[in-house]
């Protein structure tokens, strides 16, 4: 389990932002206090990545992994006290790795949870 001290906040990196509201973060439990440490930051406007969800038909990984990798970057520039990363969009976990290494903090994303639960279930 992540265990964040009362300070550090968590970086949230997703799609669209406008859909993690403050009321659905609430309906899933998470607390005020805990919502006020996220820091959410959505790309759906970026150049490369959002070409994933308009279906262009091209994707440069490249791009897009620079993309999430500068994004991250200026998370932390603007937030000496994020403690970690959490990575919503299925499309992102590729790019774990590299933010990781950017920013020399834990990378959280969907593949690491669904690994989780195979080996708990799996036990």
């Amino acid at each position: 389990m992540l265990t964040m001290q009362n300070s550090e906040k968590l970086a949230v990196l997703c799609y669209n932002a406008d859909k993690l509201t403050k009321e659905l973060f609430f309906s899933c439990g998470v607390s005020e206090n805990f919502y006020s440490r996220c820091i959410i930051r959505g790309v759906s406007k970026e150049n490369e990545f959002s070409n994933i969800v308009k279906d262009q038909g091209h994707y440069n990984i490249s791009k897009a992994r620079a993309e999430l990798v500068s994004i991250s970057e200026d998370i932390i520039s603007e937030n000496k006290d994020v403690g970690a990363f959490l990575i919503e969009c299925t499309d992102m976990p590729a790019h774990a790795a590299a933010i990781q290494k950017a920013v020399n903090l834990p990378v959280f994303d969907p593949t690491i949870m669904l690994k989780f639960l195979h080996g708990v279930v799996n036990c």
